[in-house]
C-alpha cells in the first residue's frame, strides 16, 4: 500500500491551521462570507398619493355624512355623540346636503335620542 507523503499531510492539515496575522497587514475576508449590501430605486406614480381628497361635504374632521351616520350607530357614547355633532355641523354649513338626504339621517339619528 502506498504511503501518504508529508507533503499531502501537511495540505490536508493546512485547512485546519490558524492563519498567522501579518502585521500592517488587514485581515483577509473568508471566503464563505456573504455580500449583503443592496440597493433600492423609488417608482414614482404621479396619479397614486397618501393622501386622498375627499369631494364630498366634509365636517371639520374631515368626515362625510355618511361616515357620521355609520358612527351614529357606535357602542361608544362619546362616539355617538361626536358623530350627531358632526351632522349638526354639517346642517348649518351646508342645509341642502342634510334635505337631499333626510329620509336615512332621520332613520340613523331618532333612535340615537333616546340615550342619554
Amino acid at each position: 500500500m502506498p504511503k501518504t507523503s508529508n507533503r499531502k499531510k501537511k495540505l490536508k492539515n493546512q485547512d485546519f491551521q490558524k492563519q498567522k496575522l501579518k502585521v500592517g497587514k488587514k485581515k483577509l475576508a473568508p471566503s464563505t462570507q456573504t455580500d449583503i449590501s443592496f440597493k433600492s430605486k423609488a417608482i414614482y406614480i404621479p396619479d397614486q398619493g397618501i393622501v386622498e381628497e375627499k369631494k364630498d361635504i366634509t365636517s371639520s374632521r374631515n368626515l362625510t355624512l355618511k361616515e357620521l351616520l355609520v358612527q351614529v350607530k357606535h357602542y361608544s357614547s362619546i362616539t355617538r355623540k361626536d358623530a350627531l355633532n358632526g351632522i349638526k355641523e354639517i346642517y348649518t354649513n351646508y342645509p341642502d346636503e342634510i334635505f337631499l338626504n333626510l329620509g336615512t339621517v332621520f332613520e340613523k339619528t331618532i333612535p340615537v335620542f333616546v340615550d342619554k
